[in-house]
């Protein structure tokens, strides 16, 4: 039996630590995180309390079976709002005060610790992907985009498999020219999920939930408590916005290649993108020489599509923290209404109201359950006449 420390207020909270019995109070926590990410393909935690016995510090041998640690969450003892996540703990620290902290990953078998060398000759890659996470990974289902229905051979040279993801996410180009693939595992009702898609095959899924800010209560909208704007649209008029240029050793014609990508393929959630329109069209870039062309990346559009559509998809972007949602992920579509645009009558008075996806998660547990968001998008919704660049490509309307 695991050591099991249980929290009911207006949530509750149950962590375990599997193999000894080791009594935490709840008076002695400090501080409880979960954080996932659609940059990382897993998600972490971390729990710092008070250990002021040496009990785990200097006493219990930190085995493998007490490296298991459980979090299950929900904002009632229903089970159908619980969501369990199942960690593997990969530091853990202590100190002179008195204070111990445990950090770690979901627990995801033969992703990071185990090398390969395999192919997959002229395989359809998105049957490959599926079969990788079902099998090796063990997770209870994937969300692998139908863009990548196509057949390619792939190469796994003992790389790991994160190694293989990372590398695939970043040069795959799906079979309509889809590009900015993400690859992480979400947990969703207490069940790992393997998401590998593309930024437009996400940006199509369905509204998952609507917030609202403001002091009024709108319909079944979730407030959102406190949130803050970024608008870092200013540093891409130095890094040519407008398009994307990059070039290639050929290695089949011995040539160098100049090739670009331009704003009007990139997929977005708003109606403007933070580009102005007499913006310079050819600036000083973050991408120059790819490398050498092969069979599987000839022109690097997949590598050039997943830093430009990055970069502009992220020109916007809003901290907010609402109540905890436990079920929530990264890859989720959201909904923002600002109630000062419902009292004025006019929906795009506010040009942050609108869709948005959700970049990273992070709950924390105190007196209350809350849960941060980074919610990013490339631009704005507005009625105001202005001089920026229209979203051609635009997932929501």
């Amino acid at each position: 039996m695991g050591s099991i420390l249980e929290l009911q207020g207006n949530y509750v909270l149950k962590i375990e630590f599997g193999g000894n019995l080791v009594p935490i109070q709840p008076q002695m926590i400090k501080e409880v995180s979960i954080t996932q990410d659609m940059e990382h393909i897993l998600p972490t935690f971390r729990i710092a309390f008070m250990d002021a016995g040496g009990l785990l510090t200097n006493v219990i041998p930190y085995d493998k079976d007490l490296d298991s640690v459980s979090i299950e969450v929900g904002r009632s003892l229903g089970g159908e709002t619980l969501n369990e996540f199942r960690f593997r703990s990969l530091r853990r620290k202590g100190d002179n005060t008195g204070m111990y902290e445990i950090s770690g990953v979901l627990d995801v078998p033969e992703l990071m610790d185990v090398s390969k060398s395999r192919g997959w000759e002229n395989q359809e890659i998105k049957t490959v992907i599926e079969e990788i996470a079902t099998k090796e990974l063990l997770v209870a289902g994937t969300e692998v985009g139908s863009s990548l229905a196509y057949n390619k051979t792939l190469v796994q040279p003992d790389w790991t498999t994160f190694k293989l993801f990372r590398y695939l996410k970043e040069n795959l180009v799906g079979v309509d020219g889809q590009g900015n693939y993400y690859a992480f595992v979400k947990n969703l009702q207490s069940e790992k999920i393997f998401v590998f898609k593309s930024l437009e095959e996400l940006y199509s899924g369905a509204i998952k939930y609507e917030f609202i800010v403001g002091e009024e209560p709108y319909g079944a909208h979730y407030p959102i408590l406190s949130h803050q704007l970024y608008d870092n649209s200013s540093l891409l008029s130095d890094l040519s916005a407008k398009t994307q240029h990059y070039g290639y050793f050929d290695y089949n014609t011995g040539a160098y290649v100049n090739g670009s990508v331009g704003i009007e393929d990139v997929p977005g959630l708003s109606e403007f993108f933070l580009v102005n329109e007499d913006d310079n069209n050819s600036g000083s870039g973050i991408l120059n020489a790819m490398g050498r062309s092969n069979d599987f990346t000839e022109d690097f559009q997949g590598k050039v599509k997943s830093k430009y559509f990055n970069r502009i998809g992220g020109s916007m972007s809003m901290w907010a923290t609402t109540w905890g949602i436990e079920s929530i992920n990264p890859g989720d579509i959201v909904k923002v209404l600002f109630s000062e645009s419902l009292r004025r009558g006019n929906l795009f008075v506010y040009q942050h109201t609108g869709y948005w996806i959700v970049k990273r998660v992070v709950h924390q547990f105190n007196t209350a359950f809350h849960t941060t968001l980074l919610l990013v998008r490339g631009g704005i919704d507005t009625d105001v006449d202005s001089g920026l660049i229209p979203v051609t490509k635009r997932m929501k309307k």
